[in-house]
């Protein structure tokens, strides 16, 4: 009987154990939603150049290299904003225009990271407790007296139990801090300076996400919905 209880505590712990550590160390995520203008619904787009608003420079240099190298596996000519505006520089609109018009692409895509918070998550603890089941003639070791009951230990014909002595363990519990993100995102044609397309995003990560694995996340669906709204020219 004790073996029992205990291999089903040993299953039950490490169920437990494996959903934490899934809910803890998952993969980043991104929601988006775009709008199109109707007045460009039959434009598409063979060359972008891609200026990320990122507070830091290096976040800025590595979503812009992931939307370039997204954009080129689909035949797509990318540049990145920090090679044709490097941000060591102070720029006036017209000069900022200059540089993307003799850059030679056809479209600008925006990404601007509008909001960046933390949210907590709240995972309550275990609690485990033994105990030691003593009757005149015999005595028994339990893993969980709340679930076990304790004539339920012994052999037919143990005694009652006579007394319980009982220690509890708390595992687990706490509240985790996961980063999450908010982003505007626009298409703007080099030739005419309208904007044509828009979305918003928000990126989800997980307690272990680094702001390289959220931008990896923004940059893989910002290229799928590219893609839905017909934006590419060289769809593959």
């Amino acid at each position: 009987m004790m073996e029992r209880e205990a291999a089903v505590g040993l299953r039950v712990f490490c169920a437990f154990i494996v959903c934490t550590v899934g809910l803890l160390t998952g993969c980043t995520s991104t929601s988006i939603s775009s709008y199109r203008d109707p007045a460009y619904a039959q434009t598409s787009y063979s060359s972008f150049v891609i200026v990320a608003g990122l507070p830091r420079v290096s976040a800025q240099g590595y979503l812009e290299s992931e939307l370039a190298r997204l954009l080129s596996e689909r035949g797509i000519d990318a540049i990145r904003g920090v090679d044709i505006l490097p941000p060591t520089r102070e720029y006036d609109p017209e000069s900022i225009t200059q540089a993307l018009r003799e850059s030679g692409a056809e479209a600008v895509l925006l990404v601007e990271l509008s909001e960046f918070r933390t949210v907590g998550t709240y995972f309550p603890p275990t609690y485990h407790t033994r105990g030691i089941v003593s009757t005149e003639e015999d005595v028994a070791l339990v893993d969980d007296i709340s679930s076990t009951p304790p004539e339920d230990c012994f052999r037919p014909g143990g005694g009652r139990p006579a007394y319980v002595n009982l220690t509890t363990t708390q595992t687990g519990g706490g509240t985790v801090v996961s980063p999450v993100a908010d982003y505007r995102i626009a298409v703007m044609d080099v030739g005419t300076g309208d904007r044509i397309w828009m979305a918003d995003a928000t990126t989800e990560g997980r307690a272990d996400s680094s702001r390289d694995d959220m931008a990896d996340s923004l940059a893989a669906e910002i290229v799928n919905e590219l893609v839905k709204s017909h934006m590419l020219a060289s769809e593959f």
